[in-house]
């Protein structure tokens, strides 16, 4: 979309009122209520009825016409009246429809404002300004190829900058053109301190009648069909007496190449359209279409290349969305037309469409338009990932709403429905892509992928649909640089929704990834490489979905160190139903670099939350809300609870950690969670262990549920804060194989009758850098008995206070237990 950012509220059109359909002065003809002024930007956007100005002065803050498809056609007609713009003029900025802007019986357009004052006919509609018997004042114009502006009778085009080479390079390019030779245009610039007037006439094509439609009369009814008829976007014979040169005129009107070439040379350098009249030409010899020609394809018309030829074709071009190509040689085109279309190359969904399609990809426009049909592809790639549509470098893919690429069923381990392979500057929007997984005729294999992205740079993508494929809805490897994928769904694909193997400055944005189910490993999101020389630099997936994932919603997984430190960072995402929401699976281990979580959301995890498995690259959470995990009721805890640190019994020789959370909140409203926070490390022999994790928690889950923190062992630091600060009011006496429930816990004697016993276990084991709070609140006593381990100062291991309201926060740090805070009697 082009915009001026400076724009301030849009007022869009949209017409209808019963006193005056068309009338801009009527505010019940605008979606905001009142008539645009100097602070609404008029968005003018529609088919219906078409705004008209007539006899009072109108006012804007800027004026933009965004027809979006090719069939879209937006008018607005100044027939008599003003409108002063505060800022800019924007004519069919967005899409592929027609915008028109008519200004005529003296009406007028002024953008004079300050700083302001840009006409824009620019941007990827088709844009057309006619000026008949009125005046267009503004400070600077632009113009590319596929837009005009046309001058009538009494017309004016005022320009107030030094824009004179501008405007004469405009003028001799056709982009701004006179009707029978009328119209002026008026460059005003400043040339020291005098104002000096350039004036001169536009001049028009000598083919160009004035009274077209043959009522005697010059007026805006032949100027409207000059305009449609010059730059007609439907094939066929012309409404008006504009003389084509038509290529059957020469040659005695054979339909092949020499017949054109004879055409060619009898327009000489002069700029003409050519007109190809119904049938097919065939193409036997190489051909070039010269830049001063506009080729026009009669609804029928085809050229027929032969396989050995190859059709350059460097002017304008003019077709509709129909056959106009076919053979197996190449076509050529300018990269200023416009948009091309697989249909021009075939009529889609009757057969293999790829042909078709790739035609249109590698054709050289810039612009390639997937006009609503099924396109039917063959993605099988038979062991690499270049196949299906193979996307060139700088290149816009547009589909329309309604338009879908289809796999056709096929039994390969490998394949792509669109591949971007070492190519730059691409932008996709739009795609539907419905893979072959209830199709597939094979069994095996797991690399099936609606997008590949391999080896490519400043990838845009945005509003994709990918489903049912046999591996990846989107995969991206070889150190990709600058992939920005938004707006889109990643659905029930095989393996997973979304694989990352090595990239760099990479953003999904509001995306969803959801229902991988088939072979392992089940992700919505799996941030896996493959070597350990891979690339995974700030990757950021940010407001992005994921749900009913058999495994894990987002996760990065490798088994192993990485060469080159790692940055990636969920933000704002949230999971819904996923085997675990978030987690770090199997690794990466002993690499350099921080994964970051920042204010996630998992709700209904079938296993859990958030879950780190035998892993210990830096990783920092700020903000993760836990709603409801274990809903499978695994009686399992590393399989049912909020957040799990965890070392599997395959493990060895390894270390785990290095996890820095706060903000951590875990909430259970069905009892199915066993625990809201569990460590444990079931691998036995080696050095595995346990190391820097500093953990922040609420919860709302029961005292003895808060916490699961096996025997370790712990290194360096292992701090468990709940800092919603609970209270376990214990009547009976605790063992030592429980008191790890309990750590960062006020451990009191409320409500019991006799001496409550506490029973430490080892420093050296789950109670590692564990603080608790011992208050003894009636005069019933506490007792502390740490069975042989030390309480230091005094190398106690017995410690007991029958004084109401003494208290006591004692810490081990893995050799003995230490006070830290006394208050009271103790002996």
């Amino acid at each position: 979309m082009i915009a001026d950012c400076s724009f301030g509220a849009y007022c869009s059109w949209f017409g209808g009122n019963s006193t005056g359909p068309d009338n801009w002065a009527i505010a019940n003809n605008w979606a905001c209520g009142i008539v645009p002024n100097s602070t609404y930007t008029a968005n003018i956007s529609t088919n219906g009825s078409s705004p008209v100005i007539s006899s009072n002065v109108g006012t804007a803050q800027g004026i933009y016409m965004s027809p979006y498809f090719a069939s879209d056609s937006v008018e607005l007609t100044i027939d008599g009246g003003t409108i002063n713009i505060a800022q800019n003029i924007y004519i069919a900025t967005v899409g592929s429809g027609t915008a028109n802007v008519t200004v005529t019986n003296g009406g007028s357009l002024i953008a004079l404002g300050s700083g302001y004052g840009n006409l824009n006919l620019n941007g990827s509609g088709k844009g057309n300004l006619i000026i008949i018997d009125g005046t267009v004042e503004v400070k600077s114009v632009i113009i590319s190829a596929g837009h005009s502006i046309v001058i009538g009778n009494n017309g004016n085009l005022i320009i107030q900058s030094d824009a004179v080479n501008l405007i004469n390079d405009y003028i001799q390019n056709g982009l701004i053109a006179a009707y029978q030779g009328q119209g002026s245009v008026k460059v005003i610039y400043e040339n020291g301190k005098t104002y000096v007037n350039l004036q001169g006439i536009v001049q028009g094509e000598s083919y160009l009648f004035a009274d077209i439609d043959g009522n005697n009369q010059v007026n805006i009814i032949d100027l409207a069909f000059l305009a449609s008829e010059w730059l007609l976007t439907d094939p066929g014979i012309s409404q008006t007496r504009m003389p084509w040169i038509d290529a059957r005129m020469y040659n005695g009107g054979a339909l092949n190449n020499e017949t054109i070439n004879k055409a060619i040379n009898g327009i000489g350098g002069v700029k003409r359209t050519l007109l190809l009249g119904a049938g097919i030409w065939e193409v036997n010899n190489s051909l070039t279409i010269p830049l001063n020609i506009n080729l026009k394809f009669e609804h029928g018309a085809i050229l027929n290349v032969n396989a050995t030829c190859i059709v350059n074709i460097n002017g304008s071009l003019d077709a509709s969305a129909n056959q106009i190509f076919s053979g197996s040689g190449q076509v050529k085109l300018n990269p200023l037309i416009q948009s091309a279309y697989p249909q021009w190359w075939g009529t889609p969904g009757s057969g293999d469409d790829t042909a078709i399609c790739q035609a249109a990809l590698d054709s050289g426009v810039r612009n390639i338009y997937f006009p609503s049909a099924v396109y039917n592809i063959d993605a099988d790639g038979t062991g690499d990932q270049s196949a299906g549509l193979k996307l060139p470098s700088d290149v816009n893919v547009a589909f329309e709403e309604g338009s879908k690429l289809k796999v056709i069923p096929n039994s390969s381990t490998v394949y792509s429905v669109i591949t971007i392979t070492g190519k730059n500057n691409i932008s996709l929007s739009g795609a539907c892509i419905e893979g072959d997984r209830n199709f597939h005729t094979g069994t095996t294999g797991e690399w099936g992928f609606g997008i590949s992205i391999s080896n490519s740079q400043n990838i845009t993508i945005k509003d994709v649909n990918v489903y049912d494929c046999w591996g990846d809805g989107i995969y991206i490897c070889s150190v990709s640089d600058r992939v920005t994928v938004r707006d889109s769904i990643f659905n029930h694909n095989r393996r997973n929704g979304c694989s990352i193997i090595s990239a760099k400055n990479v953003l999904f944005e509001n995306c969803v990834f959801s229902n991988s189910d088939g072979t392992s490993p089940y992700k919505g999101v799996d941030i896996e490489p493959n070597y350990e020389s891979d690339i995974l630099q700030n990757i950021v997936f940010n407001n992005c979905r994921s749900y009913n994932n058999l495994a894990k919603g987002f996760s990065p997984a490798f088994d192993g160190a990485l060469i080159n430190p790692v940055s990636i960072t969920f933000s704002n995402c949230s999971s819904d139903g996923d085997g675990t929401g978030f987690g770090i699976d199997a690794g990466p281990r002993n690499t350099l670099g921080t994964i970051t979580f920042r204010d996630c959301t998992s709700t209904n995890a079938v296993e859990n939350g958030f879950s780190c498995i035998a892993a210990n690259i830096n990783t920092v959470i700020d903000g993760l809300y836990i709603v409801n995990p274990g809903q499978r009721n695994d009686s399992r805890p590393q399989f049912s609870s909020g957040f799990v640190v965890w070392i599997d019994s395959s493990r060895s020789n390894l270390w785990c950690g290095n996890i820095h959370a706060s903000n951590v909140n875990v909430q259970s409203s069905d009892g199915k969670a066993e625990y809201a926070l569990y460590l444990n490390n079931e691998a036995s022999g080696g050095t595995t262990t346990f190391r820097d994790i500093d953990i922040q928690m609420t919860t709302n889950m029961i005292n003895a549920k808060r916490l699961y923190k096996g025997t370790g062992p712990y290194a360096d630091y292992c701090t468990i804060t709940f800092t919603d600060n609970p209270v376990y009011n214990s009547t009976a006496s605790v063992s030592s194989g429980n008191m790890y429930k309990y750590i960062s816990q006020r451990l009191t004697n409320q409500g019991a009758s006799g001496p409550v016993t506490f029973n430490f276990n080892s420093a050296s084991a789950s109670s590692f850098d564990s603080t608790y709070l011992i208050d003894n609140l009636n005069g019933n006593g506490i007792i502390l008995n740490f069975s042989g381990y030390n309480l230091m100062p005094g190398n106690r291991s017995t410690y007991s206070s029958s004084q109401q309201g003494s208290y006591l926060k004692i810490r081990a740090d893995g050799v003995n237990y230490y006070i830290i805070e006394s208050v009271g009697t103790w002996q």
